[in-house]
């Protein structure tokens, strides 16, 4: 009988407690598609072109008065060619990302990031200093990073169309493997760790329509490493309808 009345008051409280916050719940979902630029700096990319990627994904935003749970993924492939060895490989990239925000007004928000990268990639081709016998290239990048930012709207006067925007750090630690192996040596592999940091910039302008649908076309960059040695940058459109 005790335990019934204290799972009884226990239950209650989560309404009272939950009840304001349920009755202002918005939750957005949709779609991103970004045209993706690869910009690689140093000596060891000179030799390296990068094909633009397709990246898609879908996104889930749940707002509860004013905190704001988010998360997206972006995965696509981006096509590498040694022109040094005149062969290719195809980068798959996936970004899994979670967010903890808090509106601090209507149209200005902060929150805390997570994000999970992932590169991997594997090639066969015949290679000039393996005495033209073939060979196999594998690469493998994971690592999570953290972070927070920034992000807010501003709509237009008199209009559908509104701003938008976003700025985020993030930076951790990435795990990597790359293996070489051909027909008659052993393999050739390495394995280690190195810190990195992500500085993901995101521009541009939306249209709402009163049934609860947004499209939005924007500009996004992510620039990594030291001195911008890596840059993603391309447009961004993005698909969303809201429930509240």
């Amino acid at each position: 009988m005790r335990k019934r009345r204290v799972c009884f008051w226990v239950v209650f409280l989560m309404v009272v407690v939950c009840r304001p916050l349920l009755s202002q719940t918005v939750i957005t979902f949709g779609g991103h598609y970004w045209y993706a630029e690869s910009d690689y700096k140093g000596d060891r990319f000179e030799n390296i072109d990068i094909s633009p990627g397709n990246m898609f994904g879908p996104y889930l935003n749940v707002r509860l008065g004013r905190f704001i749970l988010g998360s997206s993924l972006f995965f696509g492939t981006f096509e590498w060619e040694d022109r040094s060895y005149s062969v290719a490989m195809d980068i798959n990239r996936s970004d899994l990302n979670f967010s903890l925000g808090y509106a601090f007004a209507p149209r200005f928000n902060v929150f805390a990031a997570v994000k999970r990268l992932s590169l991997t990639g594997e090639m066969s081709g015949t290679f000039p200093d393996t005495d033209e016998r073939v060979g196999r290239l594998e690469k493998e990048y994971k690592g999570l990073l953290y972070g927070a930012g920034v992000s807010g709207f501003l709509p237009f006067r008199r209009s559908r169309l509104f701003l938008f925007w976003s700025a985020a750090y993030l930076m951790g630690t990435v795990d990597g493997r790359e293996e070489f192996a051909e027909e008659i040596d052993a393999p050739i592999r390495w394995d280690g760790e190195f810190e990195t940091d992500i500085t993901s910039l995101t521009v541009g302008v939306g249209y709402q329509i009163p049934s609860g649908l947004a499209v939005m076309v924007g500009y996004r960059a992510d620039l990594s490493g030291e001195d911008n040695e890596e840059t993603i940058h391309g447009v961004m459109a993005t698909l969303a309808y809201t429930v509240r």
